[in-house]
């Protein structure tokens, strides 16, 4: 019997992802050399002596106060329907 092109076996799919993952294995090295920053602040590339580490908490310091702005309001908006829950 022959098999139907919509029902293919987990080896037979594993196959061709691994096709596909070696083929685009050429792009993807195209791109190594581009720097990656983790949150902290520390290169992950594989070359570190042409790379430049960011300090992304001094790039984004605005960001802190935002997310502290955004707690403070949610919270007197929490405690305001909590209150209000409470005597309706």
């Amino acid at each position: 019997m022959a098999k139907s092109k919509s029902k293919k076996s987990r080896r037979d799919r594993r196959i061709e992802t691994e096709k596909r993952q070696t083929s685009s294995g050429e792009e993807a090295s195209a791109f190594s050399s581009v720097p990656q920053t983790t949150m902290d602040g520390v290169s992950v590339s594989k070359s570190n002596a042409d790379t430049k580490t960011i300090n992304l908490g001094t790039e984004y310091y605005y960001v802190y106060t935002e997310v502290r702005n955004i707690l403070a309001i949610s919270l007197v908006m929490f405690g305001i329907l909590f209150g209000l829950g409470m005597f309706i």
